[in-house]
């Protein structure tokens, strides 16, 4: 299992979303990007902070399928060009309780925002967009965040 440092810690601890915004900012992104990028931001703070329902792991898996995440992530057999749902699970749970709402946070912005995912061969491409039936649903996403997590 790879170590996770201190600084890893309180990245998360002080707002990776805040960090990714920065970052961002700082590439030259464009006011209308930067603009998506906030809203982004405020949706994923808004869905980590609404009230957690049980995990309906069916849901999550009905939701990944037909949004063809399986098309790059499994969940625990690695070999395909994103990383398995398993090691992501992994690579959080010894992190703090009080860090983890942070990484819910971080993990929504991701799904919700189109940021850029980098693959093994060097390339990177915007991350699909989740969507829901019906429309726009955060319970949903929040759910399948919670069932990667849960992993």
């Amino acid at each position: 299992m790879k170590a996770i440092s201190r600084a890893t810690i309180a990245l998360a601890a002080g707002g990776v979303l805040l960090a990714a915004s920065s970052v961002l900012a700082a590439e030259g992104e464009t006011s209308e990007a930067s603009e998506e990028n906030q809203e982004a931001m405020a949706l994923s703070h808004q869905v980590a902070t609404m009230p957690t329902q049980p995990l309906n792991a069916e849901a999550a898996r009905r939701l990944a399928k037909a949004n063809g995440c399986f098309r790059c992530h499994a969940i625990e057999k690695p070999g395909k060009v994103g990383p398995t749902w398993s090691s992501v699970a992994e690579r959080f749970r010894p992190l703090p309780p009080v860090v983890q709402p942070v990484v819910q946070e971080r993990m929504l912005y991701h799904l919700l925002s189109g940021e850029q995912a980098n693959f093994p061969d060097g390339h990177s491409e915007r991350h699909k967009l989740i969507e829901t039936n019906p429309p726009n649903d955060p319970a949903q996403i929040k759910n399948l965040v919670e069932f990667i997590l849960s992993l």
